[in-house]
């Protein structure tokens, strides 16, 4: 089952009138970059060190989205006369201290080093520090690659790949796989632009990640491999591989996680087959009056229950604070899955000020004080006896399953809670995080913001309004 393809095209016609930006657009852009370079130089320019200002990113690349942009403007340093760490200590409070003075609201913000973001007549402005190289194999920071990204997307990228570059973003954006950032793992800008240079256009990215593979996808532009099997074995642990066409060691989608390449591809399959302008849509989560409510009687139907973590954020940096929720989430489902406790789903929420974080989990069967116990198959004659003398006292059994295996019946060791709140005493060496509390139920933060990504956590209705259009395919 498939759509035709003038029906593929009038979807991604209209997304192009929608995203595609403006004269206007790019003439206010121009103007904001020009003000940024001209306060730049009169600030930088008594240091007696050698800098260019330099435009990058999707405006230098021009694949940004009409209303959704903000401006890269690099400042390339002579790495003969500044190092990594005057980046952090001199050159953010110079330039902090430049867009202060003209009323500028500034902050700064981190990646492998400190940069400068400040708001220009509207628009959001990253000034960043980086080094000015010769080539990619000279570079010293990882933001060095930066200008040799720009330079070969927009060799490769004709206009109308350009816009087809765009619907991609909004395509992602629209499912939250937009972005290599630890909070989402998912397709960064360049990857979504490479995407585009190797397959020709929007429709045919999509069609392609249909037969992706997890683990066995490489992507090579450039045919930096002799063949996939080999760029597979250089990058066996990335979910797919799209070789940076400038750094044959490096996999530009390296970020990107098992759960955004199924999304991705699932919804690739879903839009061939039946196009529709609402795959660009954000899901939105509406939250009734009775949210509280209905997440109870959720929970009750099925007798699980919700447990959370809440924690104080020490240090506001966003990729290391998800990092470290990462790493909790995993550490809860693993111990968790050890105590033979049923998790159906677990996620985190920070807030907008990055104060405070929530992980959430959900539990199967929290009010059950036993447990059936699988043991080891009986032909396995000494775990076997192992698991009698242990299990001798059980409620019921030990008993032969049909299976050949022992079974019984006995108390859990932990409730859910308990499991969970032993569990958090093991995470006080987190250095971002600072844990306060454990919380069963619905957790009493007074934030909209939450409540509506509880409910959306609770429910999972995320793919309802897609599966409405695919029923009448």
């Amino acid at each position: 089952m498939s759509s035709s393809h003038s029906d593929i095209e009038k979807v991604v016609s209209a997304i192009i009138e929608k995203v595609k930006p403006r004269r206007e657009d790019y003439e206010r852009l121009r103007q904001v970059y020009d003000t940024v370079s001209q306060l730049l130089t009169e600030c930088l320019g008594p240091l007696n060190r050698e800098f260019v200002i330099s435009l990058q990113g999707s405006v230098a690349k021009d694949t940004f989205i009409r209303g959704e942009v903000d401006i890269d403007v690099f400042v390339l340093f002579n790495p003969q006369q500044v190092d990594e760490t005057w980046f952090g200590s001199e050159f953010v409070n110079i330039v902090t201290e430049c867009f202060k003075r003209r009323n500028y609201e500034v902050r700064l913000e981190y990646a492998t080093h400190p940069y400068v973001t400040a708001v220009v007549d509207g628009v959001e402005v990253n000034v960043v520090p980086a080094f000015r190289v010769e080539n990619p194999k000279k570079i010293i920071s990882a933001v060095d690659r930066t200008p040799f990204h720009t330079e070969y997307v927009v060799k490769k990228l004709s206009p109308e790949q350009r816009d087809h570059v765009r619907v991609l973003k909004l395509f992602l954006k629209a499912w939250n796989i937009y972005g290599a950032e630890v909070a989402v793992q998912g397709f960064s800008g360049y990857v979504t632009e490479l995407l585009v240079i190797a397959y020709g256009s929007f429709d045919r990215v999509l069609k392609a990640a249909t037969k992706w593979r997890p683990y066995r996808t490489c992507i090579d532009i450039e045919g930096h491999y002799p063949d996939e099997r080999r760029c597979i074995e250089r990058f066996r642990d990335s979910v797919l591989v799209v070789v940076d066409p400038i750094d044959p060691d490096r996999n530009a989608a390296a970020a990107v996680s098992i759960k955004s390449f199924a999304l991705f591809k699932l919804l690739s399959y879903l839009f061939t087959i039946k196009p529709s302008l609402e795959f660009f849509d954000k899901p939105r989560t509406i939250v009734p009056s009775t949210w509280s409510r209905d997440i109870h009687d959720r929970l009750r139907a099925i007798g699980s229950c919700l447990i959370h973590l809440v924690f104080k954020v020490r240090k506001p940096i966003p990729d290391a604070v998800w990092g470290q929720l990462r790493r909790v989430e995993r550490v809860l489902l693993n111990e968790l899955k050890s105590l033979r406790l049923s998790v159906l789903a677990i996620d985190s929420w920070v807030d907008k000020s990055l104060s405070r974080a929530i992980v959430a989990i959900e539990i199967a069967d929290c009010d059950k004080e036993f447990e059936v116990h699988k043991g080891p198959i009986a032909l396995d004659l000494d775990n076997a006896l192992r698991f009698l003398i242990k299990n001798a006292n059980a409620l019921a059994g030990p008993w032969l399953g049909y299976d050949g295996r022992l079974y019984c019946i006995r108390k859990r060791k932990y409730s859910a809670y308990e499991a969970v709140e032993r569990i958090a005493k093991k995470l006080a060496s987190l250095s971002v995080l600072e844990l306060e509390r454990v919380e069963s139920d619905i957790p009493t933060i007074a934030n909209h913001d939450f409540v509506e990504w509880l409910y959306g956590f609770v429910f999972r209705k995320q793919f309802e309004r897609i599966a409405r259009i695919m029923e009448s395919t």
